[in-house]
């Protein structure tokens, strides 16, 4: 038999053996699915694919795992632990840089190209401003990283600013908005920042706050925790501007040809912030939410997609790191082994704080 081929056999008979034990040993999964909450292991789920799914009704049926196993998706990248001893460092995003390049559980963003006007779009809006605010930064001895759409995982540093810009039906809307997660652990010192954002952009610039802040704001990829994997460390600062509309004639025209003027009331609430930060350590709540699948032991509970339609099951007792609570109330959660999205109904799970 050629190498390949037992490797393949091999890969398909541990897949076996872990679901027979799982599913087949008497009072295996009724067992593990409340009173060992470990479950399979990163390694022991890697190895599963969605055909080695055991299925019920013809779904699949996922088998309980490590809540450390959530992370276990397509094409993570090592951590960036960024921040260096006795130096600043600051991770400047440009919102829709790369976007093509965006990782699986972002896929759907993936043709996201951002607004324009006039010739002016928000991708070079973003990358001649953050360039700016590069400059003056360094200037300071403050590192700076310019970073795309994909936020590496677990990204560190002691600032974290995604730089977008926006788009109204009427020329007339104009002015720039700031906000930071709704699921921070540290949000008064995000409410800090954005303080110090918001006086220094608008004494600078002159442009007026807008304060239609969205849930698009506030649940924010790159630091909602809840949902997704690719987001800034949860103890690092961070926040999301619209720098101004690009449908408005003032702002668009400010932007395009003042971009130093922008970035300068950037830099201006960057440094007041990191002076403040530098005598008032951060401490991060301990106490992270995860959400557990109700039911009773064995019990399968049933997973739908957006369009309610039926998508798997999983196994009452189940964790998750990562979710949402989305506007038809029920959690979206990430499925590995799937690698994709699916949603639960809210009466069927619980939100714990460990």
């Amino acid at each position: 038999m050629p190498a390949k081929h037992k490797i393949r056999l091999f890969s398909f008979l541990l897949a076996l053996s872990i679901l027979s034990w799982l599913w087949l040993s008497p009072g295996a999964s009724q067992g593990r699915a409340v009173a060992d909450s470990t479950g399979l292991t990163d390694a022991q789920l890697g190895n599963l694919r969605e055909e080695d799914l055991p299925r019920q009704n013809g779904l699949p049926v996922l088998p309980l795992y490590s809540i450390d196993s959530n992370v276990a998706i397509p094409d993570l990248h090592p951590p960036v632990m960024t921040v260096n001893q006795g130096r600043f460092r600051v991770g400047l995003q440009v919102g829709h840089w790369k976007s093509s390049e965006l990782p699986t559980e972002l896929a759907s963003l993936r043709g996201s190209t951002g607004t324009s006007a006039n010739g002016v779009t928000e991708l070079n809006v973003g990358l001649n401003i953050s360039q700016d605010v590069a400059s003056l930064l360094k200037e300071r001895n403050i590192d700076v990283d310019i970073l795309p759409a994909t936020v590496p995982q677990n990204y560190q540093a002691d600032l974290f600013l995604a730089l977008h810009s926006d788009w109204s039906a009427k020329p007339t809307t104009t002015g720039f908005k700031l906000a930071r997660s709704r699921y921070s652990l540290i949000p008064q010192t995000d409410d800090q920042l954005l303080d110090d954002l918001y006086q220094s952009y608008e004494t600078v610039t002159g442009f007026k706050r807008e304060w239609g802040i969205t849930a698009a704001m506030t649940g924010y990829y790159a630091f909602n925790h809840q949902k997704y994997h690719y987001t800034v460390n949860s103890g690092t600062p961070g926040a999301i501007i619209e720098l101004g509309f690009l449908t408005s004639t003032a702002d668009r025209t400010f932007l395009s040809t003042q971009p130093e003027k922008a970035a300068e009331g950037l830099a201006d609430g960057i440094i007041t912030f990191l002076n403040e930060k530098n005598s008032t350590p951060i401490t991060p709540s301990q106490h992270v939410p995860t959400l557990q699948i109700k039911g009773m032991p064995g019990e399968k509970v049933p997973v739908m997609d957006k369009t309610g339609q039926p998508l798997a099951f999983v196994m009452a007792g189940q964790e998750f790191a990562y979710f949402e609570l989305e506007d038809n109330n029920n959690y979206s959660i990430w499925l590995p082994v799937l690698n994709r999205f699916g949603q639960i109904e809210q009466d069927r799970a619980s939100i714990t704080t460990g």
